[in-house]
């Protein structure tokens, strides 16, 4: 294979990881961006065992302006990974919370959560 070609399935493959729809579950979105990213990985190391020649200027504009596009839409999921675990944490606090909101010592009860209020105190 030729340079060029290698180029040019390179620009697909960061076609297809422009084109990644955010709103898909997140664990099937990481694992098509592994897949594209190993890809990519295996092109770079091919393009690196061959003999050097000369590329279109053109094709290299475009591969590092489409490059450079991956890079903020990979930034964009990792910023909605960040604020799903950021959710999750939230929630699992006021869960806590609201847990322990009926614990009152003024409000002793039947306790159906598990825990154990001391009226001794």
């Amino acid at each position: 294979m030729h340079k060029t070609e290698l180029l040019l399935e390179f620009e697909k493959i960061t076609d297809k990881l422009n084109a990644l729809d955010l709103t898909i579950d997140k664990t099937i979105l990481i694992e098509k961006v592994k897949v594209l990213l190993n890809q990519r990985e295996k092109i770079i190391e091919k393009s690196n065992d061959l003999k050097e020649e000369q590329v279109d200027s053109d094709l290299l504009n475009r591969i590092i302006a489409k490059n450079l596009a991956v890079e903020t839409h990979l930034k964009e999921i990792v910023l909605l990974i960040q604020d799903d675990l950021a959710k999750v944490v939230k929630e699992k606090s006021l869960s806590s919370v609201k847990k322990k909101a009926n614990r009152g010592y003024m409000n002793v009860g039947i306790q159906r959560d598990g825990y154990f209020i001391d009226k001794k105190k």
